[in-house]
């Protein structure tokens, strides 16, 4: 029944996110936990150094290299994730299906784009039925809070928090790519689309 629940939600991808995420990734990235959009170049080498120098330079090439790797590698996930994204953006509806492993731990069967896994993927995705009222403000503004890092305190807290942030957040929700106030949460993708939520 619990799987079924979850596979009946009905979801839509967040044009607005996903837009933002990728002029951020056309800006360079590496911005809020993005992958970079283009290789850290490497230190010229030293011309006429001692070997200690040498050996130092070499040193960071070899990190640099390492680093490319695994921002390739997070670029790919994340190209892959926008793409999806990028071909379910116009449905007004999409529904996920579960699956149990053998530890009974459930997951989306959807690979890349679902509500597990990175911050980027999970802030493409909203709840499809859009719905008003003072409860939904309330829910909104702690997720708000715990996005940013506040997870560890009363949703009272939270929600008082988000009020006494109100400002930033409306500031961040308009002109994201001159706030920096979003970027310093714990989960700033994610943060940022409650913020859009929250407006």
């Amino acid at each position: 029944d619990g799987l079924v629940a979850l596979g009946n939600t009905p979801v839509r991808v967040n044009k607005w996110m996903l837009a933002v995420q990728k002029r951020l990734l056309d800006e360079g990235g590496n911005v809020a936990g993005l992958p970079a959009s283009r290789e850290f170049p490497r230190p010229p080498k030293p011309i006429g150094a001692s070997e200690e120098v040498d050996k130092a330079w070499r040193k960071e090439c070899v990190n640099i290299h390492r680093k490319n790797i695994g921002n390739a590698s997070r670029y790919y996930s994340l190209f892959q994730c926008h793409a999806v994204a990028t071909e379910f953006e116009n449905e007004p509806t999409l529904y996920m299906p579960h699956q149990l492993d053998f530890r009974g731990r459930t997951y989306a069967r959807p690979i890349g784009l679902n509500h597990f896994g990175p911050d980027a993927p999970r802030s493409l995705l909203q709840f499809s039925e859009a719905r008003d009222g003072d409860d939904v403000l309330t829910q909104v503004a702690i997720q708000c809070a715990t996005m940013y890092g506040h997870n560890k305190i009363s949703f009272h807290e939270r929600i008082e928090w988000t009020k006494d942030h109100a400002r930033e957040i409306a500031m961040s929700a308009r002109d994201p790519f001159n706030t920096g106030f979003w970027r310093e949460a714990d989960e700033p993708l994610q943060f940022l689309a409650a913020c859009k939520a929250f407006m």
